[in-house]
């Protein structure tokens, strides 16, 4: 017959062949990762980079500010973001919609990719790595390079 007991925390515990989980304890919701970013001559304190979006997407008031008119209305393709110390060109889907001045700019899994960007969310970090340069984000604040 087992015995079943409560395991303290810290305490070491020793596991046989039959076991096939390990329980792993769950991570607090880490929150919005928030970059700052240049459009042009237009700076952003907080764009929101979203591992659920598909598309990178702004307002049609920004997109009005940058005074575009060289591309299809709706698409601009190819702007050169500058995120700290890199220049990284990305497609933005333009909709007509009422623009949140606390975050802007929503920037998706195509940002990502293009930035090569790894998320560590058990450090609550976004980490870019270009050309062996390397920044660091804390979720909404940024760290300079390791």
């Amino acid at each position: 017959m087992l015995r079943h007991r409560k395991i303290k925390v810290g305490e070491q515990v020793n596991i046989n062949a039959s076991c096939s989980t390990i329980i792993l304890t769950q991570l607090k919701g880490l929150g919005n990762f928030m970059i700052p970013i240049e459009i042009g001559n237009i700076h952003f304190n907080r764009a929101l980079c979203d591992l659920g979006a598909s598309i990178n997407l702004m307002p049609l008031s920004i997109y009005e500010k940058l005074g575009s008119s060289v591309h299809l209305k709706g698409v601009l393709e190819d702007m050169l973001l500058k995120v700290s110390i890199f220049i990284i060109p990305v497609d933005f889907i333009v909709l007509d919609f009422k623009e949140n001045r606390e975050i802007p700019i929503l920037l998706g899994r195509p940002f990502l990719a293009t930035s090569r960007s790894t998320i560590d969310l058990e450090n609550n970090e976004l980490i870019i790595r270009i050309n062996g340069e390397t920044e660091i984000f804390k979720c909404g604040h940024q760290q300079r390079g390791k």
